[in-house]
C-alpha cells in the first residue's frame, strides 16, 4: 500500500490549479496560497508552503527559460 505524501500531493494539487486556471500573476498565485492555508489544518500548513515554493521556482524557470 502506497502511503500519501503530504507535499507531493499538494504540489500536484497546486499545479493543476495554476495549469487549468492559467495563473500567472503573483496575486492570483497569493490568493490560491491563500485558500489552501484557510482550506487545511495547521499542521498541513509547512508541506503547503513547501509545495508553493517549489511550485513558484518551476514558474520562474519556465518564465527566464532555463
Amino acid at each position: 500500500m502506497d502511503s500519501w505524501d503530504p507535499f507531493v500531493g499538494f504540489r500536484d494539487s497546486m499545479e493543476a490549479m495554476v495549469e487549468a486556471q492559467g495563473l500567472k500573476y503573483w496575486g492570483s498565485l497569493e490568493e490560491h496560497f491563500g485558500w489552501y492555508l484557510k482550506a487545511t489544518s495547521e499542521s498541513s500548513h509547512g508541506y503547503i508552503l513547501g509545495a508553493f515554493i517549489d511550485l513558484l521556482l518551476d514558474v520562474s524557470k519556465l518564465h527566464l527559460g532555463d
